[in-house]
């Protein structure tokens, strides 16, 4: 059994902040009141690096629809003709251990971003970041026919690269959920 390294770094990825001017300070709808693009355009921003659409224009489309802060995933798929698939067992009990094959698949393999739901159910926050690529050495297996194959029970958080539009530096998703749990799930974006 030996080991190899599997890097994958997708291109063509926006990173748009959501507390970036001008956006920053405008308002956003929800509860509770007073929220703006920097303390919840989490999920708008991460949208926006995946299509690489600036977020003033996703903002100034899903606002006066009050789309923007409960994100309205129908609008975007109806205006930018995108589909969004979603990732979970549709529970809040799912966690990255569950998800992890799926995520390296379509990020090393698929060379596909994925938009990253996590969430703190003892804090109760919740946060929306970017998979942006995959870094990380892997242990593998032979089939007995002289093939090769990654464990891919051996990756960990450490090893997906993201971008987080709540931040000035790209980091890995470990970094993210010390303070935001878990992968809860995520979604693909087709054009």
């Amino acid at each position: 059994m030996g080991y190899r390294t599997f890097t994958n770094l997708i291109s063509g990825i926006a990173d748009y902040k959501q507390g970036a001017l001008p956006w920053g300070p405008w308002p956003m709808h929800g509860d509770p009141p007073g929220r703006t693009m920097a303390n919840s355009g989490c999920c708008l921003c991460s949208n926006a690096d995946v299509l690489n659409i600036s977020p003033e224009v996703i903002y100034d489309y899903l606002y006066p629809k009050n789309g923007d802060c409960l994100f309205n995933w129908t609008l975007m798929q109806t205006e930018y003709m995108v589909t969004y698939t979603r990732y979970s067992d549709s529970t809040d009990s799912t966690t990255f251990q569950m998800l992890k094959k799926q995520m390296f698949d379509f990020v090393y393999n698929k060379n596909m971003p994925l938009l990253l739901y996590t969430h703190n159910a003892s804090t109760n926050r919740e946060h929306w970041v970017v998979a942006t690529g995959f870094n990380g050495t892997l242990p593998l297996y032979s089939d007995g026919y002289g093939n090769e194959y990654p464990d891919l029970g051996a990756i960990t958080t450490s090893m997906f690269i993201i971008h987080d539009p709540g931040t000035s530096s790209t980091y890995t998703l470990a970094d993210e959920l010390v303070t935001y749990g878990d992968v809860r799930s995520f979604r693909t974006v087709t054009r």
